[in-house]
């Protein structure tokens, strides 16, 4: 049986930031990256400025594929193409009300895009799909990060829904968009040390 200071020792200990404990896990601090797809796209978003904001540890790149950044739907597209969407504006609507509640929507860690000041935030790669609602999304914060002097990629690749990235087995050009993130996370950490 645990004590509860050891406990509460325990919890802290674990929920420590990896780069906070570099040496002991030997992690390299300098080639600490964030990303996701989608709505996990949000959240890294939402991390990297959360953690740019209370001090944490600063990731060297950050990739947002697909990536939802607009709880608002200010910049989600109605029907990019109706015969080649996956996800619907409808859809999105109906899953952003299940996820988060009206009166937060345009707080900066719900919307990463709606934050005041997006600058001093990582070198980022953004991967759109043509055929995705979500598409406006990463437009927006592209324009947003480059007018804050944050070094942004936009790739809007042709062809492509939603989720379209993940099928490398029968996709050719999912392959190349796996690549390409691959390269940019390699030579953000390269440059990290």
């Amino acid at each position: 049986m645990r004590t509860p200071g050891r406990e509460h020792r325990r919890r802290r200990r674990v929920g420590r930031a990896p780069a906070g404990e570099a040496g002991v896990l030997g992690v390299d601090p300098g080639s600490l990256t964030i990303g996701g797809d989608s709505s996990g796209a949000n959240l890294a978003a939402a991390a990297a400025l959360l953690a740019r904001d209370r001090g944490g540890p600063a990731p060297v790149a950050q990739v947002l594929e697909i990536p939802a950044l607009d709880l608002t739907l200010s910049n989600a597209e109605r029907e990019p193409d109706p015969g080649a969407v996956v996800l619907t504006f409808d859809e999105l609507a109906a899953n952003v009300e299940r996820y988060c509640d009206p009166d937060r929507r345009s707080e900066p860690y719900a919307s990463p895009v709606l934050a005041a000041d997006l600058a001093g935030l990582a070198p980022t790669l953004i991967m759109t799909a043509e055929h995705d609602v979500l598409r406006g999304d990463g437009r927006a914060y592209a324009d947003r990060l480059a007018a804050a002097g944050v070094p942004v990629t936009l790739h809007e690749w042709p062809g492509h829904v939603h989720g379209s990235h993940d099928m490398t087995a029968v996709v050719a050009s999912a392959r190349d968009w796996q690549a390409e993130v691959d390269a940019f996370l390699r030579a953000a950490v390269g440059a990290g040390r």
